[in-house]
């Protein structure tokens, strides 16, 4: 008898063929005499699929435009943070990075001193821990914030290699890895000097018609902690009662 079409999600192998076969994974059959379309690059289908629209990006693909026309890599979107803080503050949580926008849809990372004296601090960027960035009102998707804590007296500036990396999955885009460098300033306080009375309760006493006389006044000086230590200090003296 006459050729019967075939169905949308099947079609034949070749022209007068008897039977027609199923739409196989990746590629869409409209029917009748429509050989097998495959779908765009990147993107695939499950089998027996009629239309373009069954066609879907891969694990780590997006589509490429608004119509859905082909797939791309998406790029991980993300940026850092840079701190600034005072000699002896108190320790502060910092957002080291933020993600706004995933690739593959999953990411790891790490971060590692660059630059600096890592030893000022009691707690450190490298002890940061991985938050979802759930209901955040600028979007937010994942954030890392560590604990910044300082040795007393320290000071310094320190850089912090931040690595992110998109990984690969079978048949998904090849891994990328992207780098950034955030920085933390510890800016230095110069600390108040020190001293003791060398006298008891600063008194010295003489008698009338004695003379010149000299008598220590301060002992324990101290310009500061260790790293103050080479700054020279002055005293001045004013009367503030008795004749």
């Amino acid at each position: 008898g006459p050729c019967e079409p075939c169905p949308p999600g099947e079609a034949s192998s070749h022209v007068g063929a008897a039977a027609c076969s199923v739409c196989a994974e990746g590629s869409f059959c409209p029917g009748a005499a429509s050989p097998p379309l495959a779908c765009p690059q990147n993107a695939t289908s499950p089998p027996r699929s009629a239309t373009a629209a069954d066609c879907v990006c891969k694990r780590g693909y997006h589509p490429a435009s608004a119509e859905g026309l082909g797939c791309s890599v998406r790029e991980i979107e993300w940026r850092v943070f840079d701190l600034e803080m005072l000699e002896d503050a108190a320790p502060v949580r910092h957002t080291l990075f933020e993600v706004v926008a995933l690739g593959t849809g999953n990411f790891t990372w790490t971060v590692s001193l660059r630059g600096g004296n890592a030893s000022i601090f009691r707690q450190s960027p490298m002890q940061a821990e991985q938050h979802p960035g759930e209901g955040s009102p600028s979007g937010v998707v994942a954030y890392a914030a560590a604990p910044v804590a300082l040795l007393p007296n320290a000071n310094g500036e320190t850089t912090w290699e931040v690595v992110l990396t998109d990984p690969s999955y079978l048949g998904g885009p090849p891994p990328v890895t992207r780098r950034k460098v955030a920085t933390i300033r510890v800016v230095p306080v110069n600390d108040a000097p020190s001293f003791s009375f060398a006298l008891p309760q600063a008194r010295l006493r003489t008698t009338q018609d004695a003379g010149a006389a000299s008598f220590p006044l301060a002992v324990g000086i101290s310009a500061g902690p260790l790293d103050e230590a080479w700054q020279r200090l002055s005293f001045s003296i004013r009367q503030v009662g008795g004749a």
